[in-house]
């Protein structure tokens, strides 16, 4: 199946404003002290936020060849890997500043 360059755009969006929506919630609700909730509330944004930057790089190149793109939607921990791959770049990066 086929995805046009727009509905990527469209999707990236929606994660996108999801992802702020969920994180906003997180600290109110961290706010009430009410940690539990808070916590799960923010890993739920940074999903969403994982699956907003694959989307991105899906519209700005869509011949790209991303492993385990289609699980990035329904696997948490495709996501949560994902996202401590993305932590290690950065982590490594830094250190090399």
């Amino acid at each position: 199946m086929e995805i046009k360059k727009e509905n990527y755009k469209i999707g990236f969006t929606l994660a996108l404003d999801n992802a702020q929506d969920l994180l906003k919630s997180s600290i109110l609700i961290a706010e009430q002290n009410n940690y539990g909730i808070a916590c799960s509330l923010g890993v739920l944004a940074s999903e969403e936020a994982i699956k907003a930057l694959f989307l991105i790089i899906m519209f700005y190149n869509p011949d790209a060849k991303i492993k385990n793109f289609e699980k990035i939607f329904y696997s948490h921990s495709t996501k949560h890997e994902e996202l401590k791959q993305i932590m290690k770049f950065q982590d490594s990066n830094l250190k090399k500043n």
